[in-house]
């Protein structure tokens, strides 16, 4: 029977004699229901009941006596306050959804809900008190709390002890859960005792959404099934501590007093598990951080900017990513492709990648085995601005081109570090019809090919790429092959930017500062930190390397890439133009100074 989106009805009425063997009833979206009759709650043939979105829902049947019920909704029902009665065992029970409800206590009888595997709770800013027969729902498999909750303590002598995340002994505790997920939980002491009394050895995804959760105790080690940890916009997290071998992806981004330290630790945790020597090095390489001359084609991949999407476009751009993903997902959550990654704050790629580039393009040399690959990607973003974007990471060998990894970042805030590993066994497949020989030519590219942001602002880039792999780069002449890079305050030389600068000229100077620096601002970075050194353009090179019959426009372009005596350009947006008289301040006051 099928009531959805009815705005008149204002209440079910008896239902029993009518239609004593129903077996699904929707009522979703009834914005004006306020009751339902008692003998709806005695209907035993019910298998579904849904009743999301009846906003103006006050009362249920007083109490619940549906021993065939498998599924109930009760989500954004936000003016029910009473959770029924469950007077004798319902055995069939497995989904219980009270999501965005006002219902603050649980009943003592709810432990009756004896095969439960799936329950979600609680509102926003909300506290939910449970009672202690929660613990009696040993079925339970997946526990989301919305807001907050407060579990009980009570020791009870009536059940057998069994194994707590300690390796001790514990009477309550649920046995069976391996995914919690705790939205905006905001009492701190309570997620201790969750992790370290109520969670067994069982769990196997963790996730905490904003919270005001300063670290994570250091029991998390003992949970070693625990393959996903999720701590992403927890504002005050400033250390994670060490976490299981089991542990194969760690998402703590937007976690802005997060300490470098424990990033790298993080960092260097995968490295030692995976098997990642630190200590590689590669002859090719004139300098640790790299500008390939063979990346003709990452030059272009920084012009091309990405599509920018509204926030309407990009949510059905983000339902058909998961839903892509869900694919490589089994039922335990774990990701078939046996991929390993970690998303923190930070914009320092690690030294022990033994390739590196301040470009979105890498290449490199392999033997005639696959390698196993990992990579580093700093990402550059405002600090206060809210993200959401899709990088493409794709892969070349010898000319045969594949996509390696598709990733989405979504409510992410300042730079951030995204390490990703990818086993070669995993790798082979994507080319088994290609015949390595001794020495095999590998690009990596990665792009941002779509993004939003609130509000909208500078597009978000790859500032550096990093590559860790075992290559048979043959040993050059960094001065021929390779372009260094000045560590010091990330400084580029005058051929590098004039390289980087000449197929671009025809775009303008406004664009081309704003793709040299990757900011609106010409001398800063967004971390506040010298980014790129431009030198003077001599008018004898340009005039050299000036080819025949350039368009003028081409040539006034050319022209105002004098970058030490810049002129007024009229067509500059407002905020460009400031930025440009303050540099152009700063370099008469440094001529003056000198002379």
């Amino acid at each position: 029977m099928d009531f959805s989106s009815c705005q008149e009805i204002e209440m079910l009425p008896d239902l029993s004699m009518a239609t004593p063997n129903l077996k699904c009833l929707l009522s979703r979206q009834c914005k004006s229901l306020v009751e339902v009759h008692e003998s709806v709650g005695c209907l035993d043939k019910l298998i579904a009941w849904d009743l999301e979105g009846c906003t103006k829902l006050r009362s249920l049947p007083r109490l619940l006596k549906m021993k065939s019920l498998l599924y109930l909704c009760l989500f954004n029902c936000s003016s029910l306050e009473n959770f029924p009665e469950i007077s004798q065992e319902m055995g069939s029970l497995v989904f219980l959804d009270v999501n965005k409800t006002a219902i603050t206590k649980l009943p003592q009888s709810f432990g009756n809900l004896t095969r439960l595997e799936q329950l979600l709770l609680g509102s926003k800013d909300q506290l939910v008190h449970l009672p202690i027969s929660i613990y009696d729902l040993q079925n339970l498999c997946e526990l989301t709390i919305y807001g907050s909750a407060e579990f009980p303590r009570a020791v009870r002598t009536n059940r057998q002890p069994q194994c707590n995340s300690y390796g001790g002994l514990s009477k309550d505790g649920f046995w069976r859960l391996n995914k919690l997920s705790l939205h905006g939980f905001s009492i701190p002491s309570e997620l201790d005792f969750v992790l370290t009394s109520c969670c067994t050895l069982s769990l196997k995804q963790l996730y905490i959404y904003p919270s005001n959760v300063a670290t994570l105790p250091e029991s998390i080690i003992r949970f070693d099934r625990l393959h996903t940890l999720c701590i992403k916009g927890c504002a005050k997290l400033v250390k994670i501590p060490r976490l299981p071998q089991s542990i194969t992806k760690v998402d703590a981004s937007s976690c802005l007093l997060l300490d470098s330290q424990s990033s790298r630790k993080l960092l260097i945790q995968f490295g030692e598990k995976l098997g990642l020597p630190q200590d590689i090095a590669c002859l090719g390489l004139g300098s640790n951080i790299s500008m390939d001359p063979q990346s003709s084609s990452g030059l272009s991949l920084q012009i091309d900017l990405p599509s920018f999407l509204s926030t309407s476009e990009f949510i059905v751009f983000k339902k058909v990513y998961f839903k892509s993903e869900s694919l490589h997902v089994n039922s335990d959550g774990e990701d078939t492709r046996c991929e390993y990654e970690i998303i923190v704050p930070g914009n320092k790629v690690p030294k022990w990648f033994n390739h590196q580039s301040i470009e979105s393009f890498i290449s490199f040399s392999i033997g005639p085995e696959f390698p196993t690959i990992s990579l580093c990607l700093a990402f550059g973003l405002l600090d206060d601005v809210l993200y959401e974007y899709l990088c493409d990471v794709n892969i070349s060998i010898n000319g045969t081109k594949q996509e390696l990894k598709v990733r989405l970042f979504d409510a992410i805030r300042c730079d951030h570090l995204w390490f990703y590993y990818r086993p070669h066994s995993s790798l082979q497949p994507l080319f088994q019809d290609l015949n390595l020989g001794d020495r095999n030519h590998v690009e990596i590219s990665c792009k941002i090919s779509h993004w939003t942001s609130k509000p909208r602002q500078v597009v978000p880039i790859i500032k550096r790429l990093g590559v860790h792999v075992e290559c048979t780069c043959p040993p050059q002449n960094s001065h021929n092959n390779y372009e260094g890079v000045q560590p010091r305050f990330y400084q580029i030389s005058k051929r590098i930017v004039h390289r980087r600068l000449r197929p671009f000229l025809c775009q303008g100077p406004g664009f081309i500062l704003r793709r040299l620096y990757h900011t609106l601002c010409p001398t800063w970075s967004t971390s506040r930190q010298p980014l790129l050194k431009a030198h003077k353009i001599k008018k004898n090179s340009s005039k050299k390397n000036m080819p025949l019959g350039e368009p003028k426009s081409q040539k006034r372009s050319r022209a105002a890439l004098n970058i030490t005596n810049v002129s007024k350009i009229e067509d500059m947006p407002l905020g460009e133009q400031k930025i440009q008289n303050q540099f152009e301040v700063r370099m008469r006051t440094k001529r003056t100074r000198t002379s």
